[in-house]
């Protein structure tokens, strides 16, 4: 069984001299009717990982997934191309390993969005106005979270602390947009500390906090 807990901690040594000279990978843009601030995800040394690890997961997984393609196939009637091999279960167990193999798929994709985030994401903290916005993308595609400039209290770190199964410490570091109200809003997982830090302070610029 796993323990987590969450608790603020101060950023190391956050220096606002760090929007003059931003790390690789950092940028901050005032533009005349928006403000953005933002950090590159880019890690080439997580992205080589990953990309072996799923080479390896899905070449495991796709056996199994082309047992189950086949069992559709038959199962609806379709005359499976030619060179296809008709995989079999003994004992017909195809539907049962289509439902168990389902988090295993999933899995595969959140890999894939990873990798993906490794090669080319990005996080950025955005202000237009009266309104503010999270956005952690690939390109044009990604996922924004949006909330009123007003609600803003303060952009902190925060590391959660846990054990795993073989009883091992572990930590994760991110920072928080606290909330009027007792709201958050997560991000910079994915950032190197360096990153992180210079994300902190030009969000709290862009952000008036």
């Amino acid at each position: 069984m796993t323990r987590a807990s969450l608790e603020a901690t101060p950023a190391p040594t956050p220096d606002v001299a760090l929007l003059d000279r931003p790390p690789g990978g950092c940028w901050l843009r005032w533009e005349p009717d928006a403000a953005v601030a933002g950090a590159s995800e880019r890690s080439l040394v997580a992205a080589g990982f990953l990309l072996v690890f799923s080479v390896f997961w899905n070449s495991v997984l796709g056996s199994f997934v082309g047992v189950c393609a086949s069992w559709a196939a038959r199962s609806v009637g379709m005359t499976l191309p030619e060179g296809w091999a008709e995989a079999r279960l003994a004992g017909g167990g195809e539907g049962l390993l289509a439902v168990f193999l389902l988090p295993f798929v999933a899995a595969s994709f959140i890999l894939a969005v990873q990798l993906c985030l490794a090669l080319a994401g990005k996080t950025e903290v955005g202000r237009s106005g009266p309104n503010a916005w999270i956005r952690r993308s690939v390109g044009p595609v990604g996922w924004t979270r949006r909330f009123a400039v007003a609600d803003v209290e303060d952009v902190r770190w925060v590391t959660k602390r846990w054990r795993d199964s073989d009883g091992d410490a572990r930590e994760t570091t991110v920072l928080e947009v606290v909330l009027r109200g007792g709201g958050v809003r997560r991000l910079g997982a994915g950032l190197t500390v360096e990153r992180r830090a210079f994300l902190q302070v030009a969000a709290r610029r862009v952000l008036g906090v």
